[in-house]
């Protein structure tokens, strides 16, 4: 347990850590660019999102869910990752020459050939990151997170003070892919020598094909509202959303991502003990929605400081998309480990199914809303999510047999830290509305927002105390 604790504090902090570095790329950039050419750029990411779930299909949770990782299973990995990413390559230049043409600036199609051309680094370092997973190395990969990200801040910026608009953003995502690869390849590891191997090869793409499949409808889901925007409201609304959705996901992806491989790897290894299963993950979403509802629900609170005072005053617009998209975050958060929980159960081909129908509505109500206004599009997906967990709650409740009062008892001390933060941060913002800049309001604000945390925390006596205690005990360091 003591390496399970330190593994998330390391991957927390890897991506906490990558996530802020770029969150202050994104504050630079948005100082820099207009909106229509960051939209650019968001409009060939979109589209690269819908290409990468093709490639990626869940490859390191396949290979976190053996038993061991030797030549025998990483072969044949790589060769489905390698088929993967040639493939994905040559539909992003593809897609590339389409929208260069479709669009009266060419930077969209350019910035998607660009970062299509970048996933070729991603076979070796895909497969290489999931051996150092596997092996609780998650220092490691911090190094490699970091570094990365840290070198495509230096492209970017660079770049851009030269003159390039999009295709500097596309530049530094490529360094990164690359920079990933390189000093991946250099962790030691006795196994970064494999070749791909056509022996085998199907069975990890049978497994990947239905785990992976509901990751590319999820990725559908997530993407598709971007390229909407972007050609019913055009480009600025695109960067409006794009923006609004990128703060909320800092706060509640940083978390997420930290643990998925992680509980992954514990769900799979209680060896189908169900009520075991069901015991761990209610205790992780606990401590989870300690982090991610206060966050989010202050997030909300402070929209217009936190907006206007990294962005600047340009981006007024994404305010009420940003306090929308954070309410949704809420919702998602509170069922967000449920596909990591069904696959390690082997339930991977329900998790398809339910992916499948939750993308296809999500579509029909991104087409019912899309042509009225980008703030209907938000209210849609909200509206969305709240469907979703109800879908995951039955869902959970028919394997695992988890209740909703068990659920409940599970986060309730969760939800009443999210609304004392929240309300002492709107009591803060109150006493702070004078004559202070947004930026100095934020300052101001977020210290204050984190002791309210930290108290509510300690006035609900809520578990995730009790565990930092432990962590810190365990690691001063």
């Amino acid at each position: 347990m003591a390496r399970v604790g330190k593994s998330v504090i390391q991957s927390s902090l890897a991506n906490f850590g990558s996530l802020a570095i770029s969150l202050a790329l994104v504050v630079a950039v948005s100082r820099i660019l207009p909106p229509d050419v960051i939209g650019a750029y968001v409009m060939a990411f979109a589209v690269l999102m819908l290409i990468e779930p093709l490639r990626d299909l869940q490859l390191k949770s396949y290979l976190l869910m053996q038993d061991r990782i030797d030549a025998e299973v990483l072969g044949p990995a790589r060769f489905v990752a390698l088929a993967n990413t040639l493939a994905a390559v040559v539909a992003c230049l593809l897609l590339a020459l389409v929208l260069r043409s479709a669009y009266d600036s060419p930077a969209v199609g350019n910035c998607l050939a660009i970062m299509g051309l970048g996933l070729l680094a991603r076979p070796w370092a895909q497969t290489a990151e999931a051996v150092l997973a596997k092996a609780y190395r998650y220092g490691a990969i911090a190094q490699v997170k970091l570094g990365a990200v840290l070198l495509k801040v230096a492209v970017t910026l660079g770049l851009i003070a030269r003159g390039y608009g999009a295709e500097a953003l596309a530049w530094g995502a490529f360094v990164e892919f690359m920079c990933e690869l390189a000093w991946l390849g250099m962790i030691g590891c006795d196994l970064r020598f494999v070749m791909p191997s056509r022996r085998g090869s199907a069975e990890v793409f049978r497994f990947c094909s239905q785990f992976g499949g509901a990751q590319l409808f999820g990725g559908l889901g997530g993407t598709i509202e971007p390229l909407m925007i972007g050609s019913f409201q055009g480009l600025a609304w695109t960067a409006f959303f794009n923006r609004a959705n990128r703060l909320v996901r800092t706060l509640r992806s940083g978390i997420e991502q930290a643990i998925h491989p992680i509980v992954l790897t514990g769900f799979a290894g209680a060896n189908g003990d169900r009520v075991a299963m069901r015991r761990d993950y209610l205790r992780t979403i606990a401590l989870m929605t300690g982090v991610v509802w206060p966050a989010l629900a202050c997030f909300a609170v402070l929209a217009d400081p936190v907006i206007l005072g990294l962005f600047g005053p340009q981006w007024g617009k994404s305010i009420l998309l940003g306090q929308i998209l954070a309410l949704g975050g809420i919702v998602h958060a509170a069922t967000a480990l449920s596909q990591q929980l069904h696959a390690a159960a082997g339930e991977a081909r329900l998790v398809f199914r339910r992916e499948a129908g939750l993308t296809l509505l999500r579509f029909v109500i991104l087409g019912l809303t899309v042509t009225i206004s980008t703030t209907a599009v938000a209210l849609g997906l909200l509206a969305m999510l709240v469907v979703s967990f109800f879908v995951n709650q039955h869902l959970l409740q028919r394997s695992f047999g988890m209740t909703y009062g068990a659920f409940a008892r599970a986060v309730w001390k969760s939800a009443a830290a999210a609304l004392l933060v929240a309300l002492a941060a709107h009591l803060a913002l109150g006493a702070l509305s004078g004559g202070m800049s947004r930026l100095a309001m934020l300052g101001a604000l977020v210290p204050v927002a984190g002791m309210a945390w930290l108290a509510a925390l300690a006035l609900l006596r809520h578990p995730l105390l009790h565990e930092m205690r432990q962590l810190v005990a365990r690691h001063p360091s």
